[in-house]
C-alpha cells in the first residue's frame, strides 16, 4: 500500500484540469515567443528634423535583456508542463504557476515600457504646437507585437490561476518553517528594492499621481513587481513543496533581470520593475541600475530556494 499512498500524495490525477493547463500553457509559450520578433510600435512623422525617436520598435529595443528573460520564463514553463503532463507531479503545478506569473509580469513590464517612447512623441508634438514652429504630423501605431503581448499575458494569467488552484491541496508540509520565513523575507526584499527612491526622488514617485511618467508605464512595472511578490513571498509562505515550485518557477527570469543589469549585459538592460524612482531615464533607450537592496535580496532568495530544494530531496530520500 505504501507505493500507492506515495503516488496519491505526490501526483495530481489527470483529467480536464490537466488539459486546460496544458492548453493555456502552450498558448502562453507560443504567444510570448511570437511577440519577441514582432513589431510592438511604429512612429512616423512628416518633420524633416524630428526631436523625438522615429522608427520601429521590437521588444529588444525596449530592453536588451528582455528577450532572454522571456526565453527563461518559457523554458521553465515548458519544464513544468512536461512534468505535469507526463507524470502529474504536484510540484509541477507550482513551477507552472510561478513561471506563468513571471511571464505575466514580463508582458506587463514590456507593455509599460512601450508607453515611454509614445509619451516622448506626444510631448514633442504638444510642445511644438503653441510655439508656432513648422507644422508636422506624427503617427503612433501599436502593432502586432502589442496584441501578442496582451494575449500572452491573458493566457499566462489563466495558466497561473488554474495551476495555482492545485497548490492548496498539497497534503505535505515539505519546508522548514524558519527556512520558509527567511525565504519569504528575501522575496519581500526583491519586491521592495525596485520601489526604494534614489537621489531626490520620493517613494510616491512609484504612483502616477506624483510623476510625469506615463500611467501605464508605472502600472506595468507595479504589475511585474506584484507578480514577483505572489510567486516569491506567497510561495514560501505556503510552506509546501508545491509552494517551493512556485518560487522556483519565477526565479530564473528574476535572477536574469537583476544580474544582467548589475553586470551591464547589453546596451539598455532593465531590471525588476525597470528601475527605482530617481533612476528613470529621460529617454526610452537608456540603461538603468539595480538597487543594492534588490541584488542582495535576489542572491539570498536564490540561496534559500536551492537550500530548500536540497533539503526537500534529502527528506524524500530518507522517507
Amino acid at each position: 500500500m505504501a507505493p500507492s499512498t506515495t503516488r496519491s500524495t505526490e501526483r495530481i490525477p489527470k483529467g480536464i484540469l490537466t488539459g486546460v493547463v496544458l492548453t493555456l500553457g502552450t498558448l502562453t509559450l507560443i504567444l510570448s515567443l511570437m511577440a519577441l520578433s514582432a513589431r510592438v510600435i511604429q512612429v512616423r512623422t512628416t518633420s524633416l528634423t524630428p526631436t523625438f525617436p522615429v522608427g520601429d520598435w521590437i521588444i529588444r529595443d525596449l530592453g536588451s535583456n528582455l528577450p532572454v528573460a522571456a526565453l527563461l520564463g518559457a523554458l521553465t514553463l515548458l519544464v513544468g508542463l512536461a512534468a505535469w503532463g507526463l507524470g502529474g507531479y504536484r510540484w509541477a503545478a507550482g513551477v507552472i504557476a510561478g513561471s506563468a506569473l513571471s511571464l505575466v509580469g514580463w508582458s506587463a513590464l514590456v507593455l509599460g515600457l512601450i508607453e515611454r517612447p509614445v509619451a516622448v512623441v506626444q510631448k514633442a508634438v504638444s510642445a511644438a504646437a503653441p510655439i508656432g514652429t513648422e507644422p508636422f504630423a506624427a503617427t503612433i501605431q501599436r502593432d502586432a507585437g502589442t496584441t501578442l503581448l496582451i494575449m500572452s499575458a491573458i493566457c499566462a494569467l489563466g495558466t497561473a490561476v488554474v495551476a495555482g488552484s492545485q497548490l492548496q491541496v498539497d497534503p505535505r508540509g515539505g519546508l522548514n518553517p524558519w527556512v520558509a520565513a527567511l525565504g519569504a523575507i528575501a522575496a519581500m526584499g526583491v519586491v521592495i528594492g525596485p520601489l526604494l527612491p534614489v537621489g531626490s526622488a520620493a517613494f510616491s514617485d512609484n504612483l502616477a499621481s506624483s510623476t510625469t511618467e506615463p500611467a501605464l508605464f508605472l502600472l506595468g512595472r507595479l504589475a511585474q513587481i506584484g507578480a514577483t511578490a505572489i510567486a516569491g513571498v506567497g510561495g514560501f509562505l505556503l510552506v509546501r513543496t508545491a509552494g517551493l515550485g512556485l518560487v522556483t518557477g519565477s526565479l530564473p527570469m528574476l535572477l536574469w533581470l537583476t544580474g544582467s543589469v548589475a553586470f551591464a549585459f547589453g546596451p539598455n538592460p532593465v531590471g525588476p520593475g525597470v528601475a527605482n524612482p530617481g533612476r528613470f531615464a529621460t529617454g526610452p533607450q537608456v540603461g538603468y541600475a539595480v538597487h543594492s537592496a534588490t541584488m542582495v535580496a535576489a542572491v539570498l532568495l536564490a540561496v534559500m530556494t536551492f537550500w530548500s530544494i536540497g533539503a526537500a530531496l534529502i527528506r524524500k530520500d530518507r522517507s
